[in-house]
């Protein structure tokens, strides 16, 4: 991963949001897993749905993936809990 001070941080967020938006209007009722190429891109995923989980959560269902032993437990997203990945459902309008 490249860093650059995060100056793109914001764009690249935005185009996965975007990115998203477009998959869930071509496959309605379908959901999205998703985790960072590394544990410090997990953690910005994790850091920016944590500051924009209001407003995510009016338009998505979305959990945290927590390791459990050879599994993974799905939970409702949660503010500082340390999540190995995330699952993301379009909720129904």
């Amino acid at each position: 991963m490249a860093v650059d001070d995060n100056k793109d941080r914001d764009k690249i967020l935005a185009t996965v949001v975007y990115a998203t938006t477009l998959f869930f209007k071509e496959h309605p009722g379908k959901q999205v897993v998703f985790t960072g190429s590394t544990a410090q891109r997990t953690r910005l995923y994790r850091m920016a749905i944590s500051v924009n989980l209001v407003e995510l959560s009016t338009e998505f269902h979305i959990y945290g993936l927590l390791k459990d032993m050879e599994s993974y437990v799905i939970l409702p997203f949660q503010k500082g809990l340390d999540y190995f990945g995330f699952l993301v459902k379009r909720k129904k309008v």
